[in-house]
């Protein structure tokens, strides 16, 4: 579709084909539509991304506190330290991960 020309159209499904793409690329509502959507989906790979990785430190933290002894309250505020947890927070993170 990228590289779509008369040319290459040599059916009439492929004409009306090359029709519409030839459209919808001089249309710049769909160009910023697409772009915009390009972004959103980026942002939200991102944001998966950084959600999977706090998940992970929460994990290795509260796993390696209870290795090395900790009470939950040293384990809690050592995530309230690294991770910015509120205490609510640090208490449902832990309790998910009994």
């Amino acid at each position: 579709m990228e590289n779509s020309t008369e040319e290459n159209a040599r059916t009439d499904s492929l004409k009306e084909l090359h029709q519409i793409v030839k459209i919808i690329k001089s249309d710049g509502e769909v160009g910023i539509s697409y772009m915009k959507s390009v972004e959103i989906e980026e942002k939200i790979r991102e944001e998966g991304h950084k959600s999977g990785l706090i998940q992970g430190k929460l994990e290795e933290i509260v796993k390696l506190g209870r290795k090395f002894g900790k009470t939950d309250e040293e384990i809690k505020q050592i995530i309230q330290e690294e991770l910015g947890f509120d205490d609510e927070e640090a208490r449902k993170a832990m309790a998910e991960i009994r």
